[in-house]
């Protein structure tokens, strides 16, 4: 863009935003697909109390069978855009 004179601006990401890549990240370290982890993390950050949102808990404190289920993409954690 620089080439072209053009100067692009992005804005900072949210706190919000910040949340929900850390903890996709978190859960991608556990071995957890990507598409599983990234809804995931939206339930856990935008809905904590909710069944996935308490998946993802578990699953961040060791849980095996938590993370599990959430790599099993259950219908429970997925993120409606």
């Amino acid at each position: 863009a620089q080439h072209f004179g053009i100067k692009l601006q992005f804005e900072e990401p949210s706190a919000q935003s910040k949340e929900i890549e850390k903890t996709r990240q978190r859960l991608t370290g556990l071995g957890i697909c990507q598409a599983c982890a990234g809804n995931a993390a939206m339930h856990a950050v935008m809905k904590p109390n909710s069944e996935c949102g308490n998946l993802v808990k578990n699953a961040l404190n060791g849980n095996q069978d938590a993370i599990r289920k959430i790599d099993e993409f259950p219908v429970s954690c997925e993120w409606k855009f």
